[in-house]
């Protein structure tokens, strides 16, 4: 873990300090021909959103990404959109999410929905930035550490800063937890978890509180607080902890 924990630091530091240093070459519009070649600033939320979905669709084997917030739209009001068109061609998708990010209005819908076709999620405690990489052709990122709104991403084509992109996102991919909803595999009637229980299994998986996970389910606090008392009744446990092991045991977990 020690070991994992330096690589991954190492992978931080090593990302960063390439991309400081390319956004500012960009300000004092010093890139040269050979920078030129291998990345492109990308301007506009519009842009943005364009070059995130044309990563997506021009994809052959696989997308890696890091999602966490800002969103870039399209003039259309679109976002990008990586599932369904990325499934449906055979290409692979693996997502890392920011626990904090899942307290998001919508963002575990938007999970399941990308589950159901196909993408692997994993969840860490905090993302350390916004990622897209196609292949292991094109990768995108913001131009700003931590922006406020995503204006501006660099396009990096294969390059150190790509084989550093890359080398990251495998680093945390290993660190991470899995999303456990497709995990819980058997029916109600089989004796596995109701729809309510599934669900609220998964966020607690991933650690959201009772206030998070009242949020994401659109009910009262109060709701969910009865329906975890519930599960631990129902699964003959003195806590959450103990829930989670006594529902890996009845094979409700892969």
């Amino acid at each position: 873990m020690e070991v994992l924990l330096l690589a991954r630091e190492r992978d931080i530091r090593r990302v960063r300090a390439l991309t400081q240093w390319l956004a500012e070459k960009h300000r004092k519009g010093r890139i040269g021909q050979d920078a030129a070649a291998l990345i492109e600033v990308i301007t506009g939320p519009d842009g943005v959103a364009r070059c995130g979905q044309q990563l997506f669709n021009s994809a052959e084997r696989e997308v890696r990404g890091i999602d966490a917030p800002p969103y870039a739209q399209g003039k259309d009001g679109s976002s990008v959109n990586s599932s369904a068109n990325v499934h449906s061609r055979g290409v692979r998708s693996r997502f890392i999410y920011g626990q904090d990010n899942l307290t998001l209005p919508g963002t575990i819908g938007r999970i399941e929905h990308d589950l159901a076709h196909g993408e692997e999620v994993r969840i860490l405690p905090h993302a350390p930035m916004k990622i897209i990489l196609s292949d292991d052709q094109a990768g995108l990122i913001p131009l700003v550490a931590t922006p406020q709104v995503l204006d501006s991403c660099i396009l990096v084509r294969p390059s150190a800063l790509l084989d550093a992109l890359s080398a990251l996102f495998e680093t945390l991919w290993q660190q991470a937890q899995h999303y456990v909803t497709d995990g819980l595999t058997e029916s109600e009637s089989a004796g596995g978890p109701t729809e309510d229980e599934r669900r609220i299994l998964s966020l607690l998986s991933v650690g959201l509180s009772d206030e998070a996970i009242a949020r994401q389910l659109g009910i009262g606090l109060r709701t969910v607080q009865r329906r975890v008392q519930a599960l631990l009744v129902r699964l003959g446990a003195a806590s959450r902890f103990q829930a989670g092991v006594l529902a890996a045991g009845r094979g409700w977990w892969r």
